[in-house]
């Protein structure tokens, strides 16, 4: 489903500025 889709997308986006916070990896935003 769209909704589920999208909600496993932010999960994942939130998992990764996690990551990216862990390891300091800087984003271009």
């Amino acid at each position: 489903e769209a909704a589920d889709c999208e909600r496993m997308h932010e999960q994942a986006e939130a998992l990764y500025q996690k990551l990216s916070a862990r390891f300091g990896i800087q984003d271009g935003e």
